[in-house]
């Protein structure tokens, strides 16, 4: 299992100039990523040119799922 945190996406909206959109959706092809993907890239590259890296949560880990107590086994 890994012991990444999970990713918890935050959705926003946000308004694209047409020509900027057409160049973003070729990118996305050329690159074989969705658009999410690459937009997140290009601002962390942003970031890192600027000495200003954008820093990730370090790996923390996730407890597994409790085992499953088959049926009939229980005690209440």
């Amino acid at each position: 299992m890994s012991k990444r945190k999970p990713y918890r996406p935050v959705a926003t909206g946000v308004n694209f100039h047409p020509a900027v959109m057409e160049y973003l959706n070729r990118l996305c092809v050329e690159e074989d990523c969705d658009r999410s993907a690459l937009i997140n890239r290009i601002i962390r590259e942003h970031a890192r040119r600027r000495d200003t890296p954008i820093r990730l949560s370090p790996p923390q880990e996730i407890p597994s799922a409790p085992a499953r107590i088959p049926r009939g086994t229980r005690t209440i």
